[in-house]
């Protein structure tokens, strides 16, 4: 059974010039506002964290510290539609938690205001090793949000469209580099266009999957393209661009570019 733990920013420890936007829920701020959220987990381990947040007009930075430790990464949120808690979108950071007592500060940097925060999710994840050369990942062993999975067919479908329907992969990986993702897919009306964040990074890129013949299933075809992932745990996300819908997919495969 998957372990989940549910919490709300506004019950958060507020510093700085962070406060509750009456308007929204959300706790606002600008880089001298804090935020920190006090969780108590089972089990230590590696959990997907996925907040809520709002932050109109332009990508907004943010950096996050576990326990008292940063990340080292500085987070690029897109911006939402607008400034309300219906145009809230959410943002997966994967994060290693101990058992019991843990913080999550989140914060931004310079003097720019920085995306507002809502709910908060943490899902302990289950990991694969990934090795050179490993075999396609059946598509059932993939976290999805807002798609469907048809079991029998192993294929997925719904994702991206106005939920931003999304798959993620967490994996392990033994050596950094340059790894191959390859992704069986099928389009059987038009080309359809894909993004990707790798862990919690988007860079920037649409991709375009060529049309297949039609939707059935032994027209399957793949896309393969490069992604770099670094030693210890990595999380890719698949998702569409938040109006059009992207293609099924189905297998996945991660190999090391020789």
């Amino acid at each position: 059974m998957t372990k989940t733990y549910k919490y709300n920013s506004v019950n958060g420890i507020l510093s700085g010039s962070a406060q509750l936007d009456k308007t929204t829920g959300f706790i606002k701020g600008v880089n001298s506002g804090a935020v920190t959220i006090l969780l108590n987990v089972e089990d230590a381990g590696i959990y997907n964290m996925e907040f809520e947040y709002i932050g109109e007009d332009i990508n907004r930075e943010l950096k996050i510290d576990i326990n008292g430790i940063n990340t080292g990464t500085i987070y690029s949120l897109p911006p939402t539609n607008g400034g309300q808690s219906i145009d809230a979108k959410t943002f997966t950071v994967p994060i290693n938690l101990n058992s019991k007592n843990n913080t999550i500060k989140f914060y931004g940097i310079n003097n720019n205001y920085v995306t507002s925060i809502g709910p908060i999710i943490v899902t302990l994840i289950s990991l694969e090793s990934v090795l050179p050369n490993n075999e396609f990942y059946d598509i059932s062993t993939v976290s999805f949000k807002n798609m469907h999975l048809n079991v029998v067919k192993r294929i997925a479908n719904m994702m991206g469209g106005p939920l931003d329907g999304s798959a993620t992969l967490n994996l392990d990986i033994l050596k950094e580099g340059v790894y191959n993702l390859s992704i069986k897919y099928l389009a059987g009306d038009n080309n359809r266009t894909m993004t990707i964040d790798i862990n919690g990074i988007n860079n920037g890129k649409s991709y375009c999957f060529p049309k297949t013949i039609n939707w059935n299933i032994g027209n399957i075809k793949i896309f393969t393209l490069p992604i770099l992932l670094f030693k210890g745990i990595n999380n890719i996300k698949l998702h569409g661009d938040g109006i059009n819908y992207a293609p099924y997919i189905s297998d996945i495969k991660i190999s090391l570019d020789n």
